[in-house]
């Protein structure tokens, strides 16, 4: 899949103590699974990725409940995510 703008998630920014933990466990390429607990106003969803619930901006297609596999694009800020049809890691899904 491409990684159009209208194909990614932002994730918006960290209090700087969690987003140096948060950014540790991140590289660019690196495939992960979350899952979409809430949705927002203005095309926000509550996300939950790697132990944390995040709030990240992106196409309105989604649902609450629906797993997303997400391709790090850029580690910005903000933070850039493809969406992706590769399998992640076993540790670095939810």
């Amino acid at each position: 899949m491409g990684s159009s703008r209208s194909d990614s998630l932002k994730l918006a920014l960290l209090p700087p103590a969690e987003a140096e933990r948060f950014f540790s466990k991140l590289h660019s390429g690196q495939i992960l699974q979350g899952r979409i607990l809430w949705k927002l106003p203005d095309k926000k969803y509550l996300i939950h990725l790697l132990g944390r619930n995040l709030v990240a901006q992106g196409p309105e297609r989604f649902s609450e409940g629906d797993y997303v596999t997400l391709r790090v694009e850029s580690l910005g800020p903000p933070i850039v995510m493809s969406l992706s049809q590769e399998t992640p890691a076993a540790e670095e899904s939810e």
